[in-house]
């Protein structure tokens, strides 16, 4: 069996198009892996932000793929994006907003972004990540064939093609394994970089994060712990502090803590310490720089001496003393200005910019794909509501 065929055997909304229908589809959507349509987002420093975007085959193709990957990926959700002990928020179906209340009681803040995120990730490395978890998988469906146990529950391919399925002995091939991941990689990168505006890198970012194939594997018991730069940092962290609050949203670290810190990992009376410790922050930049991604526009914040920014929103303190989220009024008149500019002239090259900020916009406030923005500030939901959404759609696609 090829690549093609053993893709369709492991992903259910594949599998039930049938071989050839799935065969014809994964084929169109190859074909469309070198043409992205790029839209610049206007950027805070003045520059823009390149957004490459699949087209309709390629990005649903990409869709199931991650969706099927999320499943076999143990603990994904909770754990690998925001920490240990910290589950409740779910990085698909959360927003900046989400992001940014999580921190929103706290008044000691530390910020690092990580530059050029998603070009820095290293493809032949995630490429033997994800070939190192599917051999993982297979070796775990031969234990439990043979009877032996588990160490974990999590298998790359569904149960359904499990038992007594005459295929998984070539998906035992580490050949066969190593040419499904290739074409994993195939379908979700651009020019050996992993696309900004493709629904795969996100996840796929994440776990070039979390997992380093050239690591040893570190097991806890039965559980094994990821062995990236990011997973390094929060066993750390856990390991040897309390009383703060760490996460990673897409490309932003930020460590945060309300209370005055007792750090566990001094012996004795523990000494009383306000702000983030300075070891926290020289283990992180330390750790990072040993990787291939690279920290920069490290932030440190007291909300006593200025409110701090979340992923580009504002943590405002209104009376009596409650804490709001909110996008900084500069923006919302410059979003304002360029929706406003464009419906006097309609040109596409802008109604190409107003929808990638419009995308943005979405991952700030959670809207979910469509026509609503409800969760959008009303100055700029009633303005789109007023020019029409759809109209900018069209404009943007001559």
């Amino acid at each position: 069996m090829d690549a093609i065929a053993n893709l369709i055997s492991a992903c259910y909304h594949l599998y039930v198009l049938g071989e050839q229908e799935a065969r014809r589809f994964i084929e169109s959507a190859l074909s469309q892996t070198k043409d992205y349509q790029e839209i610049f987002i206007p950027k805070k420093d003045g520059g823009e932000r390149k957004v490459l975007i699949p087209q309709n085959d390629l990005k649903q193709l990409q869709g199931i793929v991650i969706n099927w990957l999320k499943s076999i990926w143990p603990n994904y959700n909770g754990f690998m994006l925001y920490g240990f002990g910290h589950t409740s928020a779910d990085f698909e179906k959360g927003s900046h907003v989400d992001y940014a209340r999580w921190h929103s009681g706290s008044n000691w803040f530390w910020q690092a972004d990580i530059k050029d995120a998603f070009p820095s990730a290293n493809i032949k490395k995630l490429k033997k990540t994800i070939y190192r978890q599917f051999m993982r998988g297979v070796c775990l469906f031969q234990e439990k064939r043979h009877g032996e146990k588990n160490k974990a529950t999590q298998f790359p391919f569904p149960v359904l093609f499990l038992e007594d399925s005459p295929e998984i002995s070539i998906l035992a091939d580490p050949q066969e394994i190593g040419a499904l991941a290739e074409l994993i990689i195939k379908i979700t990168t651009f020019d050996g970089i992993l696309p900004q505006g493709a629904p795969s890198s996100p996840f796929l970012f994440c776990i070039s994060l979390l997992e380093d194939p050239n690591e040893p594997e570190i097991w806890l018991s039965n559980y094994r712990l990821p062995n990236g730069v990011w997973s390094r940092v929060l066993q750390k962290i856990h390991r040897e502090t309390k009383g703060l609050i760490i996460s990673g949203y897409i490309d932003n670290i930020c460590i945060s803590c309300s209370t005055p810190y007792y750090p566990l990992r001094y012996f004795g009376t523990p000494q009383k310490m306000h702000g983030i410790p300075s070891w926290v922050k020289n283990m992180v930049i330390d750790e990072f720089a040993k990787s291939e991604f690279t920290l920069h526009k490290i932030v440190e914040t007291d909300f006593r001496q200025g409110s701090p920014n979340l992923c580009g929103l504002h943590i405002a303190e209104t009376p009596p003393y409650r804490r709001q989220i909110v996008l900084p009024k500069k923006e919302i008149h410059q979003i304002r200005g360029l929706i406003y500019n464009w419906s006097k002239t309609t040109n596409p090259q802008e109604a190409r910019k107003i929808l990638g900020l419009i995308n943005s916009m979405r991952m700030v406030y959670g809207s979910s794909f469509g026509d609503s923005f409800d969760t959008f500030p009303p100055q700029i939901k009633n303005l789109i509501d007023k020019i029409g959404f759809q109209n900018i759609v069209k404009a943007a696609s001559l």
